[in-house]
């Protein structure tokens, strides 16, 4: 087993995907990182590695070269901080919705800075924002290889912080819930309206492509109100989906809930598949891990 120790950082890993065989892209909510492209503050990069490797450990790495320890940054205009993120029919890849725009200490306290644009770290509003790349080799801050990343390009219908996204059996992706803005728990006390939470929670889902259709409220989301961010998805082989959040699941049809309240925060819970035993079964195992025990409070 080789354990490859990739230095010196760029950006943390607050989120990455496999672009390529050899590309893992990473993504950081905007902050102060040192290294600055196009006069900002770095928060996204591609680490390129040769393959075959046994074992890399990745943690606050941005992108790296596992031979030369080199890293690529990539130039991005919206906020990402806890979007949601999925593969597309066409190996791109999308990342739907995040936070305002913030500047130093992670708010709007200097001078010029707002919910829609930072004149500091040069980021806008990311809660709507559907951002795209295709992997590609070549300059990964020029199409095609780059981001496309507008400030007023491609939006989600409705402002999405901490959402699900979920593909479906026909290539689009359903965006489920997510906070209208930044805040951890979408969540008043007492909870006298479950579903929008006086305009903290966003309780619907959307599809992308768009469909025509508006944005529709998602009962499961009112159901489960406050503690539901970053709701766990599965697409199920039967082509209906499983969803779990706070302490309750849901398959089209009510599953038994947990006996547990869990806070489905990125930070502390987290679900996988595993490997369908079968060719053509219709069993797809699910795995929850972690979670927060918290007492219900109306």
């Amino acid at each position: 087993m080789t354990l490859f120790y990739l230095t010196p950082l760029i950006i943390d890993n607050e989120q990455m995907f496999l672009g390529s065989s050899d590309k893992v892209y990473v993504i950081d909510k905007v902050e102060g990182n040192p290294t600055k492209i196009n006069g900002h503050s770095v928060w996204a990069a591609v680490w390129s590695a040769p393959f075959p490797f046994s074992l890399v450990f990745l943690s606050k790495f941005g992108n790296r070269d596992l031979n030369t320890r080199t890293a690529t940054a990539i130039d991005a205009q919206t906020n990402p901080f806890c979007a949601a993120g999925m593969h597309l029919p066409n190996a791109s890849y999308a990342v739907f919705g995040g936070n305002t725009a913030v500047g130093p200490v992670g708010d709007n306290s200097y001078p010029g800075s707002t919910p829609q644009f930072d004149p500091t770290y040069k980021n806008y509003d990311g809660t709507r924002a559907i951002r795209v790349i295709t992997s590609c080799d070549g300059d990964v801050n020029a199409a095609p290889c780059s981001w496309y990343d507008e400030a007023n390009g491609l939006q989600m219908a409705k402002h999405r912080w901490y959402p699900a996204a979920e593909p479906l059996a026909n290539g689009t992706v359903v965006l489920i819930g997510g906070f209208t803005a930044g805040g951890y728990i979408n969540r008043q006390l007492p909870n006298i309206d479950p579903a929008y939470e006086n305009g903290q929670a966003e309780p619907t889902y959307e599809f992308f492509p768009p469909t025509g259709q508006a944005p529709q409220v998602m009962q499961f989301m009112v159901k489960t109100s406050g503690l539901n961010s970053y709701a766990l998805t599965y697409l199920m082989p039967s082509g209906k989906m499983f969803v779990q959040a706070n302490y309750s699941t849901s398959y089209v049809d009510p599953l038994p809930p947990i006996d547990l309240h869990l806070l489905t925060a990125a930070i502390q819970f987290f679900g996988i598949t595993t490997p369908i035993p079968r060719l053509r079964s219709l069993t797809c195992p699910v795995k929850l891990f972690g979670f927060t025990l918290r007492q219900e409070r109306m």
